[in-house]
């Protein structure tokens, strides 16, 4: 019926001792649960069990915190900051910063924790993937934290013990025979790369942050064009993102748009299209430009390079508009196209275009 706020005070802590006679009376709704996970758990299995008899390997997401009234911090609820929430500051395209509602660790009670919350957590993500992801790899080393009562505008910068929860992520992938990937962007400190870098943990490099071409991308990183919280292709193309971002509430950027469009044109020319500028700006004309686009990612000096489903079948709407919550249909939009059509929906020719890549 809730979160753990909303528990009877009796059963708000998990060490309480009137949380066995709770148990008595919800053993069926726990039981529900436990299977759940269970199934859950069986189901990744099978997919990485399927994936290895093909050379194909899962790669699993660590995010970069939880929910406040979830189980997770009803569990470690002694080890949180709980009242202060996560988030990012102000920057170019957010200048109002991000509030992702979610509970930072207080560095030195993990630490005292013997950092096992970090470590069961790892070790069940690597259970059955071959690459892990983690989500916002600067919030091992700090985290922007906003204080109760305050927006994204007064937050401040917590300090962790960042290269030993590096270094217990790269022990329990080596464990599992996995590599590691950490999602590098944003204000990020040069000692973070420093650190992945000595470490073997690869980078990210994003064509709508790149001044470079992929070309010049360094070994040891993964490329790609877009992530979850920004522009996919065909949303900047035909301007229907910045749209969406002035109906949710969020400040105009042109300058901002007018830069990633350049970069998006400059991509395009990189991968063999004469002249950007003159393409249509409709649904064709976005395919076509991230063809090309396809093609010069394919072309980069990164290790890895993919491509997301919704610049695969020409999605206008981009996953997650960061700062907003409900003025944006955030993780529940839908691909434009079922499964079965991904290939009638110009999913094989991005694909096409990333095998053309040689070496």
């Amino acid at each position: 019926g809730g979160g753990w706020s909303r528990f009877p005070p009796s059963a708000r802590h998990p060490h309480s001792p009137a949380l066995a006679e709770a148990l008595v009376g919800l053993h069926d709704d726990v039981e529900r649960w436990r299977w759940i996970q269970a199934t859950c758990d069986g189901q990744l299995a099978a997919a990485a069990e399927t994936g290895a008899r093909v050379g194909v390997e899962l790669m699993a997401d660590l995010p970069v915190g939880f929910d406040p009234d979830g189980a997770d911090a009803w569990i470690d609820q002694d080890l949180l900051a709980l009242g202060c929430r996560i988030g990012a500051p102000p920057d170019d395209l957010g200048p109002l910063g991000q509030d992702w509602g979610l509970p930072p660790y207080v560095p030195w009670r993990l630490r005292a924790a013997g950092y096992q919350p970090w470590i069961d957590t790892l070790r069940r993500l690597l259970r059955h993937s071959g690459l892990l992801r983690i989500d916002h790899v600067m919030g091992l080393f700090r985290l922007y934290c906003i204080p109760p009562g305050h927006d994204a505008l007064d937050g401040a910068y917590l300090y962790s013990y960042g290269a030993e929860l590096l270094d217990l992520a790269v022990m329990e992938a080596a464990r599992a025979g996995a590599v590691l990937v950490g999602e590098d962007l944003g204000t990020v400190e040069p000692e973070v790369r420093a650190a992945m870098a000595e470490r073997g943990v690869y980078g990210y490099r994003v064509g709508w942050f790149a001044d470079d071409v992929p070309a010049d991308w360094p070994a040891g990183t993964v490329a790609m064009l877009s992530t979850h919280d920004l522009p996919t292709v065909a949303g900047l193309w035909t301007g229907v993102d910045a749209e969406d971002r002035v109906r949710a509430g969020l400040p105009e950027v042109p300058a901002e748009d007018a830069a990633l469009r350049e970069r998006l044109e400059r991509l395009a020319g990189a991968g063999g299209l004469d002249d950007p500028s003159s393409v249509p700006v409709n649904g064709a004309g976005a395919h076509e430009i991230s063809l090309a686009a396809h093609r010069a990612l394919a072309a980069s000096g990164s290790d890895l390079v993919i491509a997301s489903l919704e610049d695969a079948v020409g999605q206008v709407r981009r996953p997650n508009l960061p700062g907003t919550v409900d003025e944006h249909p955030n993780w529940r939009t839908a691909l434009a196209v079922p499964i079965e059509d991904l290939d009638l929906a110009g999913a094989a020719e991005i694909a096409a275009a990333l095998a053309e890549r040689s070496g």
